[in-house]
């Protein structure tokens, strides 16, 4: 086990060791416990990429979600399609369709920024 805490009385490189490792780890679990990032990630390890770009359906919607000046009402809006796009993709891994997990995981983006 690298924690850190149980390298407190070692040397100061043991130390910096425990401490890298650490934060690595804490790095990957925050970015898989986020299911866009390990969707992405799952992508990245699978070495699937595409030159596809995204529908025009998406930049549409996405300029529909931009016009609507309750925020209340977008934000519950953005939430819901999340939740139908993080359905959608989980389908997608599940029968390794990657080149539709790949169009939601670009879909999910444009999506999210409309959110900001």
């Amino acid at each position: 086990m690298l924690h850190p805490d149980k390298f407190h009385s070692s040397s100061v490189e043991e130390r910096q060791i425990a401490q890298e490792h650490s934060a690595f780890i804490n790095s990957a679990y925050k970015d898989l416990k986020d299911p866009w990032k390990r969707a992405k990630y799952l992508l990245e390890m699978l070495n699937y990429s595409s030159s596809a770009n995204v529908d025009q359906s998406v930049l549409l919607e996405v300029i529909e979600l931009n016009s609507i000046e309750n925020k209340e009402e977008r934000s519950k809006i953005i939430k819901d399609k999340e939740k139908h796009l993080l359905y959608q993709i989980e389908a997608a891994f599940a029968s390794n369709d990657l080149k539709t997990a790949y169009k939601i995981c670009l879909h999910f983006k444009f999506i999210k920024r409309s959110a900001s």
